[in-house]
């Protein structure tokens, strides 16, 4: 009898994970009040007559066979890449190639262009009888946020997909850091992520690229039409190793301008071209530039409030000193930030990422001492990683936040939600402090800083 029961229980398990598996996709549940664009899209797809190719179609509209290649590898579970390797032909090859040389390898050996690849996804979701929303939730949980979808149905520029095109292109011809700088950081504008042949004449946003590549200080001194680095204030010192774009843009604005600073960086990053240095760094971080603003973790594009870090658990934070410094700007800040504020933010061990966006919707990133493993429809992707996601709402002016762990799959992480309560934003923006409260746990203080946009989402 025992016997048999247990059969039974193992069928319908089956039958469970096997009903699992046929559900259609679907965004994750996420605290009311959260949006960031996702109604707007999911009302315009409620009447759309479109089918889920036309939704592929467009979204990869011009991306690159490398683009593709990562997107299969990362994003596609295991029965979509016998589902898309049948629909090219590659008799079996596809789940073959372990990474991005290997797969293209095979798709130009075969003569498959993107645009191949492409096409084939969508009649790959085509045959799931998706309706448009469901294919935009299955674009979502796989690193599209809802904006960009959006924008990609409507057929907008696509400036972040044209920044990496070229990119490409500089590359291969093995351009050097002074021109890989001059596309990414001077003609790409992260206000709207489009392209700005004169430049984008954003002090702070140039303060932001120079510190995020980590110019010397003859670039700053330079700029400034300063004979030396040594000329440079010890408040600006200060600022700089603060890396606050937007307090040491305020202490520049007037002594420079955004032409100067550019022409600084170009002849920093020449010299560097000469001596056959600075190419990676400025590639890399260009390329994850381009896709701040089509990501999960959107920290480019519209609305974007400002992306905070720091420390998550263990020692009381020095809270009192930072509010203290919330109103302060230039001279004023760089000579109250004390040790203390330094050291709470120089810890190691684990941390929380924190984007808020001006109509109440944050998403965050906490990380863990021991890595998860993801699959491939989530914004992480197929492998290992410390963080975890979570997505929800915050308010300043609520002075409270609620934040629920998304695209978990098996993974069982202890932090499953939070709340942050007296939530405090200070008034030059550089500080977020609050309490953090959830199940099971004592309430512990929480201090992040405002930190660059071009931030890792792995």
């Amino acid at each position: 009898m025992l016997r048999s029961l247990s059969a039974v229980a193992a069928l319908l398990l089956l039958g469970l994970c096997i009903q699992a598996q046929d559900l259609p996709p679907s965004f994750p549940k996420a605290p009311v009040g959260f949006d960031d664009g996702k109604a707007a899209l999911v009302e315009s797809l409620s009447d759309s007559r479109l089918d889920p190719s036309d939704l592929v179609e467009r979204l990869f509209e011009d991306a690159s066979i490398d683009e593709v290649c990562a997107f299969v590898l990362t994003h596609l579970l295991s029965d979509e890449i016998q589902a898309l390797d049948t629909l090219l032909d590659c008799k079996g090859n596809l789940a073959k190639a372990e990474d991005l040389a290997a797969l293209r390898k095979l798709l130009e050996g075969r003569k498959l262009r993107a645009q191949s690849v492409v096409t084939a996804l969508g009649k790959m979701l085509d045959k799931r009888d998706l309706t448009p929303s469901q294919t935009a939730a299955w674009l979502y949980v796989r690193n599209f946020n809802a904006r960009f979808i959006a924008s990609a149905l409507d057929r907008q520029s696509n400036g972040s997909r044209d920044l990496l095109a070229d990119l490409a292109a500089l590359s291969a011809k093995n351009k050097g850091a002074d021109e890989l700088f001059q596309r990414a950081f001077w003609e790409f504008d992260l206000r709207d992520s489009t392209r700005m042949a004169g430049g984008h004449y954003d002090l702070a946003q140039l303060v932001e690229s120079l510190l995020e590549l980590g110019v010397d200080s003859g670039v700053w001194a330079k700029a400034q039409n300063l004979g030396q680095a040594k000329d440079l204030s010890a408040e600006q010192r200060t600022l700089i190793a603060w890396g606050d774009a937007v307090l040491l843009a305020a202490k520049l604005d007037g002594r420079t301008s955004e032409r100067d600073l550019v022409e600084a960086a170009l002849d920093h990053f020449r010299r560097l071209a000469r001596q056959g240095q600075g190419s990676e760094t400025v590639l890399a971080a260009a390329v994850r530039r381009a896709t701040l603003s089509t990501r999960w973790l959107r920290t480019g594009g519209a609305g974007v409030v400002g992306v905070y870090e720091g420390p998550w658990g263990g020692a009381s934070p020095p809270t009192q000193s930072a509010l203290e410094l919330g109103s302060a700007t230039g001279d004023e800040f760089a000579q109250g930030l004390n040790e203390a504020i330094k050291a709470h933010f120089g810890r190691g061990g684990r941390r929380m990422r924190m984007v808020l966006y001006d109509d109440g919707s944050a998403r965050a990133m906490l990380s863990l001492e021991t890595p998860l493993v993801y699959a491939a429809d989530t914004p992480l992707g197929r492998g290992q990683s410390n963080w975890v996601l979570f997505e929800g709402r915050a308010s300043a002016q609520g002075k409270s936040a609620l934040l629920s762990l998304v695209f978990a799959g098996n993974n069982r992480p202890a932090v499953t939600e939070f709340e942050l309560t007296g939530l405090a934003l200070t008034s030059n923006g550089v500080f977020l402090a609050a309490t953090v409260e959830r199940a099971g746990a004592k309430p512990e203080e929480l201090l992040l800083r405002r930190v660059g946009r071009n931030c890792p989402a792995r």
